[in-house]
């Protein structure tokens, strides 16, 4: 095994963005998880090493570990891996590595520092490519890779393990009502609502289960990746981080008297994780349905940073999905309103009221690269019910635009540049959310849409119609409730192509590939779908030559 080669995966990071000016302090990185890595097998396991040959004997899949990436010329690596050796490295006399690669004295759901960096793939403890739903910290559904063009056949599908739910309100919701996350070596990570957290490889393998075994596992929110670690939240109010290279625990904190029961999204930055929660609501189904708070705690350990409450205006978030853009955190209410708060201690910075006729919706907002908050919510009830989306300015939370629309919009929209001129695109699906019984029944008729707008302006720029649907969510028996959302929020991808999760049993690519403002459903190059005849609450995840969605029984991936 050659450093060489390791320097051409820096090469190829720094065309997919990861590596640029900053290469020098990825070095680093690299060189202090080699240098801890080597320390632990020399002085514990005993093993040879040989920097001047450019090999380490011993077993290959250890050293691919340790010297994963690296720069150019392993001159510039070495330096550095003999500096950290003799300044900072800290062995733990207790945990020592067998012959077969084990770690002696490791207990159960523990993983300590030094096994970590001696474990961990490098490429997983870098920046993910897709670390939270939306795809990044500001959960705008953008993603910068291609998807494939034909849905019909994924190359792999991961069904929902026969595990045994657990919790007080377990009747039947062993399903992913999450969506899936990817790391940067391209494994795949869904939490399920029985309490579980499952990792598979780029193919589809089962890497790791994790069982999130407290009180009221249940009904874990949307996760997010950092720094080699998944932080999630479980029903009980426990906050939990999962080490993403064994699948065992880092740490537990009881972060609040509960987290919701809803799909919300945990966002991350340097030093803190916001998780929604409800910090002191009592045991009632009610209570736990959306999140009153979000509670910024610390990544090392669970410890809280700060709290802050949406009781004041005696409201709460429902898919609450906190944005992160510099020293802000952007968010929205089931009320409609919008805010700005501090990332650093919590303080409100501004808030723009929702109108007063806001209604339920599971819609949530979302930050684009141009400088704008894009809240979706509703307003009216029954026959009157209107989808609203605003554009508001991020300095000031001012409305730049508001369109209102003839139908519910219950999912997040995705906004990113599109084309040659990269013009800032949104994509919003609409619809009224299907009914949540135990089987098909049919009910009123919804029709469906899938808008993409100017995001300058809200104008539309095509439609799309989906088939009308009259019954309960697709799929659903006595045994496999599933309660999703009509769509999922969409995932724009780099050349425009929009993937989204229809909770009539299909799974949706869209393309306005002639310009003609509809996408043509005979037209292979505009449109494609799967029929997975299930519901989906699923943003679709991407990494370079990858593509997953999840559905309530299963996980689909497509391989480019």
């Amino acid at each position: 095994l050659h450093i060489m080669r390791c320097g051409r995966r820096l090469r190829e990071l720094s065309l997919i963005g990861l590596v640029g000016s900053s290469s020098a302090a990825w070095i680093r990185k690299e060189a202090e998880v080699s240098a801890n890595g080597f320390s632990n097998l020399v002085e514990k396991a005993g093993r040879s090493k040989s920097l001047d040959g450019e090999t380490l004997q011993g077993d290959e899949d250890t050293v691919w570990k340790l010297l994963n990436a690296a720069s150019d010329a392993s001159a510039d690596l070495a330096p550095m891996i003999d500096k950290i050796r003799t300044d900072d490295v800290v062995v733990d006399s207790s945990k020592t590595m067998s012959g077969d690669g084990t770690w002696v004295g490791k207990t159960e759901n523990e993983v300590t520092s030094d096994m970590a960096k001696v474990q961990a793939p490098t490429r997983i403890r870098e920046k993910a490519y897709h670390p939270t739903k939306g795809g990044n910290a500001n959960h705008s559904g953008y993603s910068p890779f291609l998807g494939v063009a034909d849905l019909s056949f994924p190359a792999w599908t991961f069904v929902h393990p026969e595990v045994q739910p657990k919790g007080f309100r377990t009747a039947a919701r062993r399903v992913f009502h999450g969506s899936p996350l990817i790391d940067a070596d391209s494994n795949v990570y869904i939490q399920s609502t029985s309490g579980w957290i499952f990792s598979l490889t780029k193919d589809g393998t089962l890497r790791w289960s994790f069982d999130l075994n407290s009180e009221d596992p249940q009904n874990p929110g949307n996760m997010a990746l950092l720094d080699g670690i998944a932080f999630v939240c479980t029903e009980d109010g426990v906050a939990w981080a999962i080490d993403l290279v064994a699948g065992l625990e880092r740490w537990r904190k009881k972060i609040a008297t509960h987290c919701s029961t809803d799909p919300f999204s945990i966002t991350t930055a340097s030093g803190v994780i916001l998780i929604p929660c409800n910090p002191e609501n009592g045991d009632e189904p009610d209570s736990m349905d959306g999140s009153a708070a979000i509670c910024a705690v610390s990544e090392k350990d669970g410890s809280p940073k700060w709290t802050y409450s949406l009781s004041r205006y005696d409201s709460k978030g429902y898919n609450l999905a906190p944005s992160i853009v510099g020293d802000r955190v952007y968010f929205s209410d089931l009320q409609g309103s919008s805010y700005a708060i501090s990332l650093e201690d919590g303080k409100e910075i501004w808030r723009h009221p929702g109108p007063q006729d806001a209604t339920f919706s599971t819609g949530s907002a979302v930050v684009g690269h141009d400088g704008r908050l894009y809240n979706a919510f509703n307003v009216g009830r029954g026959a009157n019910l209107k989808g609203t989306l605003r554009s508001l300015d991020l300095q000031y939370g001012d409305i730049v635009w508001s369109r209102s629309f003839p139908e519910g919009l219950n999912a997040a929209p995705a906004v990113g540049p599109v084309g040659p001129k990269n013009q800032t695109v949104l994509i919003v699906a609409l619809g009224s959310n299907p009914e949540c019984l135990p089987e098909p029944v049919i009910g009123t008729r919804k029709h469906t849409e899938v808008l993409a707008l100017d995001a300058e302006s809200g104008e539309t720029l095509w439609t799309f119609t989906a088939p009308e649907y009259s019954l309960s969510c697709a799929g659903n028996t006595p045994t496999e409730i599933c309660c999703p959302s009509m769509w999922s929020q969409p995932t724009l991808a780099l050349d425009g192509r929009v993937y989204v999760n229809w909770s009539g049993g299909k799974l949706f690519a869209l393309l306005d590939a002639n310009g003609d403002g509809i996408i043509d459903a005979n037209n292979p190059s505009e449109f494609s779908f799967y029929h997975h005849g299930k519901g989906s609450n699923s943003q679709t995840a991407m990494a370079p030559g990858l593509m997953v969605a999840a559905v309530c029984n299963q996980v689909l991936g497509y391989l480019d």
